[in-house]
């Protein structure tokens, strides 16, 4: 399915979902927030920060963001999870999630409708897989897929499936760049860092490589 017809598949299911409560304050989602180490901010739609507890539930227009140091986990009622690295911010929808900057890793159980999740470069859609996305402080944007496929689009409508074992990147307003092989030795570091119980405090040099790449392009 194309990504454009999931925008309106979205748009129906999301005009139909009660997100606010009665008394106008946000409805809680399916998901709650682990905090693994450091410190989390979220911020709630119409309000400031709110005060932020290991295993609460969060709300569609909450902005997540890992400080320095920090590592967060979302787990969906599904089975979905996303991690988060320090210096991660990401917002909270129903149907959706929007990656602002940051490290994050994804798994999709497989579900019956198309998930969004939006970067400043590109826009992927998921029903059922294992990922990883980069987003470089100028919103270029890596997205490296170790099981599944993964629909990419970039701001050009140029659409890409990105198959296991591959990765493409995406400069804000460019079309995604060829998907090329990710070089075993890198494909062995994402599994080991994103693993239960070792993720974030792994070796990270597959991470080094990946900023260096991005803060290489980025100045050219």
């Amino acid at each position: 399915m194309k990504l454009r017809s999931l925008f309106l598949i979205v748009a129906l299911l999301v005009s139909v979902i009660p997100v606010w409560a009665i008394d106008g304050a946000p409805a809680p989602l399916e998901v709650k927030l682990t905090i693994l180490g450091g410190k989390i901010d979220v911020a709630r739609a119409g309000q400031s920060l709110i005060d932020v507890k290991s295993g609460m539930s969060l709300c569609a227009g909450d902005i997540v963001e890992t400080l320095a140091g920090a590592r967060g986990e979302l787990a969906y009622s599904d089975g979905t999870l996303m991690r988060m690295k320090s210096g991660t911010k990401i917002e909270i929808q129903a149907l959706s999630l929007k990656v602002f900057k940051g490290q994050s890793w994804f798994k999709f159980t497989k579900r019956g409708t198309e998930f969004l999740i939006e970067t400043p470069s590109l826009v992927a859609g998921i029903r059922g897989t294992k990922f990883d996305i980069t987003v470089a402080p100028r919103g270029t944007t890596v997205l490296a897929v170790t099981e599944g496929k993964v629909a990419v689009r970039g701001a050009l409508g140029e659409e890409l499936m990105v198959p296991a074992g591959n990765q493409t990147k995406c400069a804000p307003g460019k079309a995604p760049n060829v998907i090329t092989a990710i070089p075993e030795s890198q494909l062995k570091l994402k599994n080991s860092q994103w693993e239960d119980n070792t993720w974030g405090s792994a070796n990270d040099r597959n991470q080094q490589f990946i900023n260096k790449h991005l803060n290489d392009m980025e100045n050219k």
